[in-house]
């Protein structure tokens, strides 16, 4: 039975390992939190500049809805100086309106159709009223009577008469929509705005609306709205398409913004006044990505709530800001796999370098089990055995050494044997050197006797 049992690392066949044992778990993990890491960057980033983006469509959509108050608010100084004009002159004729319509410079790009004057007549007036207009430059001019209202709204003017020619006499009394406007004017002494009408342009019928601005014969007391009734003289008015006051907002911000206009406080109850021109590709966007902004506006034009359906277009996208958000994911996708990688070596050479410690420790544990087997033979036998180093100083001896020659280890341990075994006479003795044999020497014993000893260095000695 062995005395010291040898190692069985590095003999007979390994296990090898399982799949879920070769799996590099620190590579996984230091790959997952980078992924992690990257996907979370990538979101902040795009999710910040969807923010940005939102803004800015919110923006420009409330610019959009002050645009309109904008594009009317010159033709509401030309309704209320025209106002003034009207209080302080006894008869307007067309001479009079034309010079200052010119003079006003309002046109079409303001929305503004035309713009006339209403003279408010009783019914028993009519017929002087529509010949005094005649005599004034309008020889053709008739007078709408229909109906049984008393007063009548009539319009007694209007410019440029070429394309309005058609409103010239109409009774805007005669009917809801255009008088309640009117009269709000007149008893609140402010500009007010019908709803969407019908309005007489050339030979054709464009959707629209009338502003009016009242005007009042002076002198008169203004303070309530009987007051206001009894001093009103008749309105100057602006015939508004809708097509040429949204027109121009629609080319401004047409680029990344669409919109519908309605006539209500919503679009769903309301009249539909405009939409903005569409495109397939924003649609085919719209409706399939979120990213496809809508915002709602609610306006006052002039007492009539109106509603503005915005929503952005695929050009509102302002791609720096996606880019970056891209380039995150990619840079973070490649110092990912970098660090990958990286760990894969390093975990890599760590497990070389762990198996080579490994293996030097097994060789080492089986050097050593052989060193103590080797030894263990040595000690039991009765030839004197010893071992010396290069400088042939022992370095171990047995017990058949100090059995025989009567030294021990002690004394022995780092002395050269030629300096104590040497001796004049020889004693049959059998040594063998297990290499490197270099000759045959007299040597003593500790008590004299003769040891015929054959020496040799770096080796085992036996005797």
């Amino acid at each position: 039975m062995p005395l010291v049992k040898k190692s069985a690392r590095g003999q007979g066949s390994v296990e090898k390992p399982g799949f879920w044992a070769r799996i590099n778990w620190i590579a996984v993990a230091v790959g997952l939190v980078g992924l992690v890491i990257t996907v979370g960057s990538y979101a902040v980033v795009r999710r910040s500049a969807i923010a940005s983006d939102r803004l800015h469509f919110e923006r420009m959509t409330d610019n959009l809805g002050a645009s309109f108050d904008t594009r009317l608010l010159y033709a509401t100084q030309v309704l209320r100086t025209g106002a003034v004009a009207a209080s302080n002159t006894d008869s307007i004729n067309r001479k009079l309106w034309e010079d200052y319509l010119v003079a006003s410079g309002l046109s079409a790009e303001n929305g503004v159709s035309g713009l006339g004057y209403i003279h408010r007549v009783e019914r028993s007036n009519v017929d002087k009223f529509e010949s005094q207009v005649r005599r004034r430059g309008l020889p053709d001019y008739q007078a709408e009577r229909a109906g049984d209202h008393d007063p009548l709204y009539l319009v007694a003017c209007i410019e440029p008469y070429e394309v309005n020619a058609g409103a010239l006499g109409i009774d805007i009394a005669n009917g809801t929509t255009r008088r309640s406007a009117a009269d709000i004017a007149m008893w609140t002494n402010s500009i007010s705005m019908s709803r969407k009408i019908n309005l007489i342009v050339g030979d054709n019928e464009i959707p629209g609306f009338l502003i009016f601005c009242p005007a009042y014969r002076t002198g008169f007391p203004l303070s309530t709205k009987a007051e206001r009734e009894v001093a009103l003289k008749g309105w100057v008015y602006a015939a508004v398409r809708v097509d040429s006051l949204v027109s121009p907002v629609e080319n401004e911000f047409d680029q990344e913004v669409a919109f519908d206009v309605y006539e209500g406080t919503s679009s769903e109850t309301g009249r539909w006044l405009w939409s903005s021109s569409r495109n397939e590709q924003d649609e085919e966007v719209a409706a399939q990505s979120k990213e496809i902004f809508k915002y709602t506006i609610h306006l006052d034009v002039f007492g009539q709530p109106w509603t503005l359906d915005a929503r952005s277009r695929i050009s509102l996208r302002r791609d720096p800001a996606y880019i970056y958000a891209s380039a995150t994911l990619v840079a973070g996708a490649l110092v990912s796999m970098g660090l990958v990688l990286l760990t894969l070596r390093l975990t890599r050479s760590h497990s070389q370098a762990l198996a080579q410690f490994e293996q030097a420790s097994a060789d080492l544990e089986v050097a050593t089990a052989e060193s103590l087997r080797l030894a263990f033979v040595a000690d039991q036998i009765h030839n004197a055995v010893i071992i010396t180093d290069a400088d042939d100083r022992i370095k171990w001896c047995n017990e058949g050494f100090t059995r025989l020659c009567g030294w021990t280890k002690e004394e022995v341990i780092g002395r050269s044997p030629p300096t104590f075994l040497h001796g004049p006479e020889p004693r049959s003795c059998s040594l063998i050197s297990s290499r490197n044999e270099s000759g045959d020497d007299m040597n003593h014993g500790q008590k004299g006797e003769s040891v015929f000893l054959v020496s040799g260095r770096d080796t085992a000695k036996l005797l």
